[in-house]
């Protein structure tokens, strides 16, 4: 469901994760979403996270996403759990459902899609007063500071991401 979602935004992307390892195919479906023309938000932790291997793991496609269009924000006040995700301003998901191939395919994971425009507004408000605790991550900089150090330690997380 999730990643049929994706695939026929229109207008507007907004996803909100703390444990968000893109594969290849998630990779595509936001670089599609972008291509069509739909502004693609994403946020996830910062520096404040209860697994740095998961977000290890997930730092393994961040050049790739950035390269493509997608616009990805680090929250650093807090850990943040919210696990939204919002689409053209009019559907919603909220639930346990984190971006990672172990939810898609093991956990048992619970999810609700929700057709309310005011269900969107309420979660996009509360999403964008996040974003003032974030930096927003560049593919420019990423790529600077993402060292060849820093690439071993998260393609190592990402190859153990299955069991995260």
């Amino acid at each position: 469901m999730v990643k049929m979602a994706i695939a026929t935004a229109q207008k507007e992307l907004i996803i909100q994760n703390p444990y968000f390892i893109a594969d290849g195919e998630m990779v595509e479906l936001l670089g599609r979403a972008v291509r069509r023309g739909v502004e693609v938000k994403v946020m996830v932790p910062g520096s404040i996270t209860d697994s740095p291997f998961v977000s290890h793991a997930g730092h393994r496609h961040f050049a790739a996403i950035l390269d493509r269009g997608v616009r990805l924000f680090l929250h650093e006040r807090t850990l943040i759990h919210q696990k939204i995700m919002i689409i053209d301003g009019i559907w919603s998901h909220v639930g346990s459902t984190n971006l990672d191939d172990r939810s898609f395919d093991i956990n048992e994971e619970a999810g609700v899609g929700i057709i309310d425009e005011d269900v969107a507004r309420r979660l996009k408000d509360a999403f964008e007063e996040d974003l003032k605790s974030c930096t927003e991550l560049k593919a420019k900089e990423w790529k600077q500071k993402y060292t060849l150090g820093h690439r071993v330690v998260d393609l190592a997380c990402y190859l153990i991401s299955g069991q995260l």
